[in-house]
């Protein structure tokens, strides 16, 4: 048993999927075109143009209007600590670091804590 409104919505509906599928056959297919792999010529101009204003090239000209400043070496592996120790503490909600972790955590510390006894004179 239908009734008149049931019906009608029914009658809608099927409508609806018949317009759909028909719409489909007239879909044409796209290629999308990957984006060009710069050539190194532009990946060395980009880099040239950003190391302009990297603050190793005009830190001198401020040196004596600011603080003193020391720079601090972040290796690969240190980045790869980052990465790691997000991916532990924050994706997977562990409330501490694995002992390996901790220990890389520890060595980067010592090494920043160098560099801050440097500029801070202590050392």
């Amino acid at each position: 048993f239908r009734s008149r409104k049931t019906g009608t919505i029914f009658n809608s509906v099927m409508s609806f999927l018949e317009q759909l599928a028909a719409a489909r056959q007239n879909v044409k297919h796209v290629e999308v075109n990957k984006p060009k792999t710069p050539a190194l010529e532009d990946v060395t101009a980009i880099q040239d143009k950003s190391l302009d204003i990297n603050i190793e090239k005009w830190i001198d000209e401020l040196q004596e209007h600011t603080f003193e400043t020391q720079f601090f070496s972040l290796s690969i592996e240190d980045g790869q600590f980052f990465i790691d120790a997000y991916d532990e503490l924050v994706l997977k909600k562990k409330s501490m670091l694995s002992p390996e972790l901790e220990a890389k955590k520890q060595q980067l510390v010592e090494r920043l804590s160098l560099t801050i006894e440097f500029v801070k004179g202590d050392a």
